[in-house]
């Protein structure tokens, strides 16, 4: 897959997320997607396990941003940016002001990979005010469900 490709498809895919459209999302992936999230130490793999984990952590995964440096917003520093043969890495960072709190900075590096013309997983590194975010969304039953596997 050429470089332009790789990048079309991950812009696809973040385009799906930020419209939270989980279907769409789950188009860009092949049929046995996997996921890591860090530093949580979670390992999620299939379609229904990745799915649960969208429906969980897109509802209100955008709606506080004010500030962003994001490649997902196309507001990136084309320097946060790498590709390689067979993925894509980006890194990316974000100002939340939530409701009736004090801003506080969010950032992340995603390792995208792929097999053929479709995404095969991402590897997602993010900041503890992140880690946070993600923990409370998914929720503490979540690491029980099938295709979730504790790596750490």
């Amino acid at each position: 897959m050429r470089e332009a490709e790789m990048i079309a498809m991950v812009r696809k895919h973040m385009d799906a997320e930020i419209r939270k459209d989980i279907d769409g999302v789950m188009a860009t992936l092949i049929s046995e997607p996997y996921y890591e999230i860090h530093p949580l130490g979670l390992r999620i793999r299939g379609q229904a396990a990745v799915r649960e984990m969208y429906k969980r952590l897109l509802p209100g995964s955008f709606d506080h941003i004010v500030e962003s440096r994001a490649m997902t917003f196309n507001t990136g520093d084309p320097n946060d940016l790498w590709i390689g043969p067979d993925g894509v890495v980006i890194r990316e960072f974000c100002i939340v002001q939530p409701p009736g709190g004090e801003p506080f900075e969010i950032s992340e590096m995603a390792i995208f990979s792929f097999q053929g013309d479709l995404l095969k997983g991402e590897q997602f590194y993010c900041n503890e005010p992140l880690t946070k975010l993600f923990r409370g969304a998914l929720g503490p039953e979540f690491t029980e469900l099938p295709g979730v596997q504790r790596i750490y």
